[in-house]
């Protein structure tokens, strides 16, 4: 797979979304919809390695569900 970069819309979902582990760092929890699911594809193929994420937000939480 020759892909460098993927893009996607994503929410976090409702609850406990962050959530701090032991190691000192933080696990995050998103949902992405279903007409982003080649970004997913895309993401599978990256398991196990690290990755640099940017997020930028483009809706209010109240229009996605997140909190």
């Amino acid at each position: 797979m020759d892909i460098d970069h993927v893009t996607f819309c994503a929410a976090f979902v409702p609850g406990q979304c962050i959530k701090l582990v032991g190691d000192g760092g933080a696990r995050l929890t998103i949902d992405i919809p279903e007409s982003d699911v080649d970004a997913v594809d895309t993401l599978r193929h990256w398991r196990g390695m690290v990755l640099m994420i940017t997020v930028v937000p483009v809706k209010d939480a109240g229009t996605t569900g997140g909190d």
